[in-house]
């Protein structure tokens, strides 16, 4: 392979370097909301009696609150928001059969 065939790797770096804030928002967005949230869904959790009890068929010895994967699915869900809407998604274009999948998939999860 001659030299003048490879990538340019200045220009690939280049490349990166360009996208890297969303790439770091998009690990760190999630991360922070998330431990952001989880003491609220957890305060949320025992004041609506969410709680998983122990039993022999359980490996916790203590009442555990329940409902933090709320929390986690929420970050996401907001921090894919956020980068859809700093790289320009357009919101107001119809809704496709995809979109309608994925929007009822995060209700039910919200809510079940």
């Amino acid at each position: 392979m001659e030299w003048s065939s490879r990538p340019d790797f200045c220009e690939l770096f280049k490349q990166i370097a360009r996208h890297a804030p969303i790439y770091l928002f998009a690990f760190f967005g999630p991360l922070l909301l998330t431990l952001a949230l989880t003491p609220q869904v957890r305060k949320l959790a025992i004041k609506l009696k969410m709680i998983d009890k122990p039993d022999p068929r359980r490996i916790n010895t203590r009442p555990v609150p329940r409902g933090g994967g709320l929390a986690v699915v929420t970050a996401f869900l907001l921090s894919q928001l956020a980068i859809a809407s700093y790289c320009g998604l357009d919101f107001c274009r119809p809704i496709t059969p995809t979109m309608t999948v994925a929007f009822a998939g995060a209700v039910i999860l919200l809510t079940a």
